[in-house]
């Protein structure tokens, strides 16, 4: 019934985790150092997940688990701490610009938004 402050300096980014009770943010520990964390709402405990692309805050969970974001030209996967590019099939645009990521929720389509050539 009031306020806890669990991080400063977070990303837009803030999602469920699926099959998880928690949340997943971008800590903004430095302006170098971004870390993907994860917050136990159970126990009230944060975590860190993974290291962030280099300078993006905008990641996604597919309902089965993995944790997508993107370089800004590429999409990834990833695997373990490891980020692992994703090929996308697409004759219609070519990825570009990428800032913001969606998963549906059956995990049947993404979303991309990015710029415009």
């Amino acid at each position: 019934k009031e306020d806890t402050i669990i991080a400063s300096q977070i990303g837009r980014s803030l999602h469920r985790i699926p099959q998880q009770r928690a949340i997943s943010f971008v800590h903004k520990e430095s302006e170098q150092q971004w870390r993907i964390k994860k917050f136990d709402t159970e126990t009230l405990k944060v975590s860190t997940i993974a290291d962030a692309m280099p300078g993006r805050e905008d990641i996604a969970w597919t309902p089965g688990g993995v944790l997508l974001s993107s370089d800004g030209n590429q999409l990834f996967a990833l695997e373990g701490k490891t980020w692992k590019p994703i090929e996308v099939n697409s004759q219609a645009v070519k990825l570009r610009g990428i800032t913001r990521l969606a998963v549906s929720a059956d995990g049947k389509k993404l979303a991309v938004v990015m710029s415009e050539e």
